[in-house]
C-alpha cells in the first residue's frame, strides 16, 4: 500500500514537472511567433512583400491540413483523391486569405499570454490578451489550440472571443456541401479566394 502511494506521489511529480516544461513550450511557441509576425508587419516594405512574408509564417505555424480535413468531416471520405487535393489546396489558400488579412490590420496592439492548460494527449489551449486602449472594446480574448506532434507545435484551432474556427467551418462547410455537393462547394471556395 505504501509503495502505490510513493508510486502515485512520483508520477504526479513527474507529469506536473513534464507540463511544467511543456507550458513553457506552449508559451514560447506563442510568443516567439507572434513576435515574429510583429517584426514582419512592422517593416518598411511593401504591402504585398508583408502579405508574402505573412503567408509564409502562417504555413509554417498553423496545420493547415489536419484543419482542412477536421472542418470538411465525414465529407472527406466522400471526395475522391482529385477532389482532396483540390480541396486541400484550396483550402489552404483561403484559410491564409482569412487569418493574413486580421495580421494586417495590426496597430500598435499589444499581447499578453494569460494561460496554457493541456486539455488532452499532446493538445493545449494557450489563452492570449489583446490590448487594443483605442478601441472600443480595449480587450480581446484569443485562445490557440495547438497540437504537439512529435515535438512540432502548429496552431490547429483560432478562438475568439469564445468561437471557434473549427467548430464555425465545420458547420458552414457541412451545410453547403449538403445543399449543394462537393463540386460547387469546391467552386465555391475557389472563388472566394479570388
Amino acid at each position: 500500500m505504501k509503495f502505490k502511494y510513493i508510486l502515485t506521489l512520483a508520477l504526479m511529480f513527474i507529469y506536473t514537472d513534464s507540463f511544467a516544461d511543456t507550458k513553457k513550450d506552449i508559451e514560447d511557441f506563442v510568443d516567439n511567433n507572434a513576435k515574429r509576425i510583429i517584426t514582419v508587419l512592422e517593416e518598411k516594405t511593401t504591402d504585398s512583400e508583408k502579405k508574402a512574408k505573412l503567408t509564409a509564417l502562417f504555413y509554417e505555424i498553423v496545420d493547415y491540413e489536419w484543419i482542412g480535413k477536421f472542418v470538411i468531416a465525414k465529407n472527406w471520405n466522400n471526395m475522391n483523391k482529385e477532389q482532396q487535393n483540390h480541396y486541400l489546396e484550396s483550402y489552404k489558400k483561403y484559410l491564409s486569405n482569412l487569418y493574413v488579412k486580421k495580421f494586417v490590420e495590426y496597430n500598435n496592439q499589444q499581447y499578453k499570454i494569460v494561460d496554457v492548460s493541456n486539455i488532452g494527449k499532446s493538445h493545449f489551449i494557450a489563452v492570449t490578451e489583446i490590448i487594443n486602449p483605442r478601441s472600443s472594446k480595449p480587450r480581446i480574448n484569443v485562445a490557440y489550440r495547438i497540437k504537439d506532434s512529435n515535438n512540432i507545435l502548429k496552431v490547429i484551432d483560432i478562438i475568439g472571443e469564445g468561437v471557434s474556427l473549427l467548430s464555425t467551418q465545420r458547420a458552414d462547410f457541412s451545410s453547403i456541401i449538403e445543399q449543394k455537393g462537393v463540386n460547387d462547394f469546391l467552386k465555391i471556395l475557389d472563388k472566394k479566394n479570388q
